[in-house]
């Protein structure tokens, strides 16, 4: 049995500490070190962590919600220095809709089989947490390998936005977005998923429960409190 829940990181440091060792493990494995952006002190009060531990509490994949602020730039923005059309696109139109919030650091750990197709859980969770938060528009700077993962989750490439080589030559990035409270290109199933974690992080942000699944559009996992959800 898994769980996910959201953290803010000021509330444990412990599982800020954890998290961070994870995400550099995973993106070591894939020689992709560069993209691993670390959160300063400052920045802490910004972030939502996006978790998921299994049954022995170990956090084994998650991601962050970053918000933008005054002075707390969102992280893509650094990674993005030199290329004004990307860093226009990250943006928006933020005096109209506000700042949007970035998710990013998506990992899960490959020290098991048993872990496969948690990434979509994540990414599900991710747009939930954005949408607990009343997000507008959320973004992610992310490459072309998981873009049949962000599609399904509603993300689609932002317009007028070109895809670079980064965070090595053999990946193609771009700006994606999302409208978290309504994601409306997302497929059936993720949207039933998302809107689900959402209603229970709404009422309390505690830990849901996650288990396998087959039923729903070949969703690996989902989470126990969806009413639209039958446990295989």
């Amino acid at each position: 049995m898994f769980c996910v829940t959201m953290v803010p990181p000021e509330t444990s440091m412990e599982a800020e500490r954890e998290f961070a060792a994870g995400l550099a493990e995973c993106y070591g494995a894939y020689g992709v070190d560069r993209a691993v952006a670390l959160l300063y002190p400052e920045h802490r009060s910004s972030v939502t962590h996006v978790i998921v531990r299994d049954g022995h509490h170990a956090i084994v994949g998650g991601a962050r919600v970053h918000c933008a602020g005054p002075g707390i730039p969102l992280p893509a923005l650094r990674a993005l220095t030199g290329h004004p059309e990307l860093r226009a696109a990250l943006i928006g139109d933020a005096a109209r809709s506000g700042p949007p919030m970035e998710l990013a650091s998506l990992w899960v750990s490959r020290a098991s089989a048993e872990y496969r197709g948690l990434g979509r859980l994540v990414a599900q969770a991710s747009v939930a947490a954005a949408a607990t938060m009343r997000a507008t528009r959320a973004v992610t700077f992310s490459h072309h390998t998981i873009e049949s993962l962000l599609l399904g989750i509603g993300m689609r490439p932002t317009q007028h936005a070109s895809a670079i080589p980064y965070p090595s030559s053999t990946y193609r990035s771009t700006i994606y977005d999302v409208a978290p409270l309504n994601p409306v290109d997302a497929l059936p199933g993720d949207r039933a998923q998302m809107s689900a974690i959402c209603a229970h992080w709404t009422k309390q942000p505690s830990e849901i429960p996650i288990v396998a699944n087959k039923s729903i559009d070949g969703l690996a996992w989902t989470v126990v409190p969806s009413k639209r959800v039958k446990v295989a």
